[in-house]
């Protein structure tokens, strides 16, 4: 069945997925909040990237169940203790539930962690972001050890009443 079929109809058992990397440092000043930006290497039909690479949007027909995770590691700018906040945003707007804070300790090299997981549904033209908030002190994400996954969760093709089975021959075809 051709891509164009595909974009239309979302209603094969395809994944829809994002994949992200840092691949520079991006360093969020102390007491500022800062999206996330991300290079792209791998994406699907269903999500597409917004401008300034900070935002994850559905296209066409990709509405449903997404995981978002995201890994960072963080390092503080100076000698002075620090926390880093990570926050999930839909549509520009903080999930109020989706929260994770990392400390970092009083060296320059104390390297610190935090990571972010959630499940949430979104729609088409909806979109999803991760926003950094520095405490006490600048912290630096890391180039090459941060990574954003944002992936369609699949529910056609299992406990469907079919055994499992997926009825290809129902589709209707344009």
């Amino acid at each position: 069945m051709p891509s164009a079929y595909r974009k239309t109809n979302n209603n094969l058992p395809t994944t829809s997925v994002f994949f992200g990397v840092k691949t520079t440092a991006q360093n969020i000043a102390s007491g500022a909040s800062t999206m996330l930006t991300w290079v792209k290497k791998f994406s699907s039909d269903h999500l597409k990237q917004g401008s300034g690479s900070s935002l994850i949007i559905v296209d066409v027909n990709g509405a449903g169940w997404y995981k978002v995770r995201c890994r960072t590691t963080w390092a503080p700018n100076t000698t002075t203790a620090g926390y880093v906040t990570l926050q999930l945003y839909k549509n520009a707007a903080a999930v109020a539930d989706c929260l994770s804070r990392a400390y970092a300790a009083a060296v320059t090299t104390a390297y610190v962690n935090c990571n972010l997981d959630y499940i949430l549904y979104l729609s088409k033209g909806e979109s999803v972001g991760i926003m950094a908030t520095a405490t006490s002190v600048q912290m630096n994400a890391q180039a090459n050890y941060c990574s954003l996954l944002v992936e369609g969760i699949t529910n056609q093709g299992w406990n469907n009443g079919e055994g499992g089975i997926t009825r290809y021959d129902r589709l209707v075809q344009p």
